[in-house]
C-alpha cells in the first residue's frame, strides 16, 4: 500500500514539473544540486526511501530510475546538471586561495549610508555575480590565485570618501555639522566731547566647517572677513572729556601789521590769535602778513591758512616787517668772441648781488645767480638763474680775431662827400662804386687773412671835385689820384738830380785818396 502511495506521489510530482515554466530549469548547477539533495532529505527514512535512492529492486523502481514517465522532465534536468557539473571539478592540486576572507563594507541598495562591515572570500567578488558585481559595495584592492591563475581586483568604490567610510567602520552616515567658528573683538574709539559719548564697535570674525572625507569628520574651513557685529554707546567719563573746554585762542603770534595808505610802513606786533579767526581783525583786513597757526576754539580744533604768506610776504616777515624794494636782476652779459659763449660779464645791479655758483666763466660750463640784497627783493616770477657754457679763443674755428671797419667823410675839403677810409688793421678797403671823386661812390671793405669783420662793411655816398683827399688804405689807390698839376712833383724831382750829381761825385774823389 505504501509503494503505491509513493508511485502516486512521483507521478504527481512529474505532471507538476512538466506543467511549470521553463525558467525553472534555468537555475545553476549549484542550485539543482542544493535542491536534489533537499528532496532526498526529505523523503521519509523507511524501505521506499532506500530503494528510490539506490537500484531498485522490482520494476515499479527501475521503471522510475531509468525511463522517466512524461512530466519527470525535472529529474532529467537535474541528473544532467549534476553529470555536467562532474565535468568541471576542482583540481585540488593546482594552487588557489579564491577561499580566503577579506572584509568589505556591504552597502544595502537604497540605503548605502547603513553600511556594515562583512568578511566574504575572494570567490564571492571574483566570480562577477556577487559582492564586485553590484557597483555598490566598498570593497579595497587584492591579488589573488585561482586555480593556478594569478589575477588582481583593482577594488570598488575605494576612493577617499570610500576609503574613508571603510575606515569608519562602514558607517556612512556624517556626523552633525558643528556651529560656524565665531571670534569677536571690540574697538573702543576717541570719546567724541561735543556729545559727551563713548562709542565702542564690536566686530565678528565666522569661520564655517567642511566636511574632511579622508578623515571622516568636519574641520575648520577658510575664515571670512571681520564684520561689524554691533556697536555700542556710552557716556564718556570726566577724565575722557573734561568739564572745562579746550581754548586756546588767547595765544600770541607775531604778524606784520601793514597800515593802510602805507604798507611800506610795516611793523612787527604780537596778537592773540582771535582777533585772526573772528573775522573782523587783523585776519579781514587782508593787508597783513601772517603765518598759518592751527588753533582750538571751544573744544573745536580749526587751521588758520595764513594771509600774504608768499616768498615775498615771508621775506618781509624775516626782514623784521620792512618792506623791501623790489628789483629785477638782469642776465650777465656774454661776449660772442666766436660764434659761441665767449668771456662772460657780470652786470651791475643794484640790491642785487651776482655771482657764479657753477664754473668761473672763463672755460666750460657756467651758472650765474643773483640774489636780493638786505631791504630788497625780487617780484615771485623773476629770473635769477643763467647758465652756459665758454670756448677758449684758441678752440674757435680758424681762431680770427675781431676788425671794424671804418670810412670817413671829409666835407671840409672843395666838394662834398669825399670819402677817406680809416687805417685798420686786418681791413682792405676798395671801391666797389664809383672813384670817391664825383658822383656816387661805394667802398667796400673786406678782412685780411686771420680776421674777420664786425659791424659795417659797405659804406656809399655821393662827392663832389675832390682836392684834398687822401686814399688811405685803397685797393685800387692810382685810380684814386688826383690829376698831376705839373707843380711840387717837378721841383722833387730837380732836387733828387742834384743830389744824386753830389753823390757820386763824393765817391769819386774817395777813391782818388786812397
Amino acid at each position: 500500500m505504501k509503494r503505491f502511495a509513493l508511485v502516486l506521489a512521483m507521478l504527481a510530482g512529474s505532471v507538476f514539473i512538466a506543467a511549470s515554466p521553463a525558467s525553472t530549469n534555468t537555475l545553476p548547477s549549484s542550485a539543482l544540486r542544493a535542491e536534489t539533495a533537499g528532496t532526498i532529505d526529505s523523503s521519509p527514512p523507511d524501505d521506499t526511501a532506500e530503494t528510490t535512492a539506490s537500484t531498485p529492486p522490482d520494476d515499479t523502481a527501475k521503471t522510475t530510475a531509468s525511463t522517466p514517465r512524461s512530466g519527470d522532465v525535472r529529474a532529467k534536468t537535474t541528473a544532467s546538471a549534476l553529470r555536467a557539473g562532474d565535468d568541471k571539478k576542482i583540481d585540488s592540486t593546482l594552487p588557489d586561495d579564491t577561499d580566503k576572507k577579506i572584509d568589505i563594507c556591504h552597502l544595502p541598495p537604497g540605503n548605502p549610508a547603513n553600511g556594515q562591515s562583512i568578511s566574504v572570500d575572494f570567490d564571492s567578488i571574483i566570480n562577477g555575480t556577487g559582492h564586485g558585481n553590484d557597483g555598490l559595495d566598498i570593497i579595497p584592492p587584492f591579488d589573488y590565485t585561482k586555480q593556478g591563475v594569478p589575477g588582481s581586483f583593482p577594488g570598488q568604490n575605494w576612493t577617499a570618501e570610500g576609503q574613508a567610510q571603510y575606515s569608519n567602520d562602514c558607517d556612512g552616515k556624517k556626523p552633525n555639522r558643528p556651529d560656524a567658528k565665531v571670534e569677536n573683538k571690540d574697538e573702543t574709539g576717541d570719546p567724541n566731547c561735543t556729545e559727551k559719548t563713548v562709542t565702542t564697535t564690536f566686530y565678528a570674525l565666522i569661520t564655517p566647517y567642511e566636511f574632511d572625507v579622508t578623515s571622516w569628520a568636519w574641520v575648520l574651513g577658510t575664515p571670512g572677513e571681520w564684520v561689524v557685529d554691533h556697536m555700542t554707546s556710552r557716556a564718556a567719563t570726566s577724565e575722557e572729556c573734561p568739564t572745562t573746554v579746550v581754548d586756546d585762542t588767547d595765544k600770541k603770534i607775531d604778524i606784520c601789521h601793514l597800515p593802510p595808505g602805507n604798507p611800506a610802513n610795516g611793523q612787527s606786533i604780537s596778537v592773540d590769535f582771535d582777533s585772526i579767526i573772528n573775522g573782523t581783525g587783523h585776519g579781514n583786513d587782508g593787508l597783513d602778513i601772517i603765518p598759518p597757526f592751527d588753533y582750538t576754539k571751544q573744544g573745536v580744533p580749526g587751521s588758520f591758512p595764513g594771509q600774504n604768506w608768499t616768498a615775498k610776504g615771508q621775506a618781509q616777515y624775516s626782514n623784521d616787517c620792512d618792506q623791501e624794494t623790489t628789483v629785477t636782476p638782469v642776465a650777465p652779459v656774454v661776449a660772442d668772441d666766436c660764434g659761441e659763449d665767449g668771456s662772460i660779464s657780470l652786470p651791475v645791479t643794484e640790491g642785487v648781488t651776482y655771482a657764479f655758483t657753477e664754473g668761473d666763466g672763463v672755460t666750460g660750463e657756467w651758472t650765474v645767480t643773483a640774489t636780493a640784497q638786505e631791504g630788497f627783493g625780487f617780484a615771485d616770477d623773476t629770473v635769477t638763474e643763467w647758465s652756459g657754457a665758454v670756448t677758449p679763443a684758441e678752440e674757435c674755428v680758424g681762431g680770427l680775431q675781431s676788425a671794424i671797419a671804418e670810412v670817413v667823410v671829409d666835407e671840409d675839403c672843395p666838394g662834398l662827400g669825399q670819402p677817406t677810409p680809416t687805417e685798420v688793421e686786418g681791413v682792405k678797403y676798395a671801391f666797389t662804386v664809383g672813384d670817391g671823386v664825383e658822383g656816387e661812390w661805394e667802398i667796400t671793405a673786406t678782412a685780411a687773412e686771420g680776421y674777420e669783420l664786425v659791424g659795417q662793411s659797405v659804406f656809399s655816398g655821393e662827392a663832389g671835385e675832390l682836392e684834398c683827399v687822401e686814399g688811405v688804405g685803397l685797393e685800387d689807390a692810382d685810380d684814386a689820384l688826383l690829376p698831376d698839376t705839373g707843380g711840387a712833383p717837378l721841383g722833387l724831382l730837380l732836387i733828387g738830380v742834384l743830389l744824386t750829381v753830389a753823390g757820386v761825385a763824393i765817391l769819386g774823389r774817395q777813391r782818388f785818396v786812397e
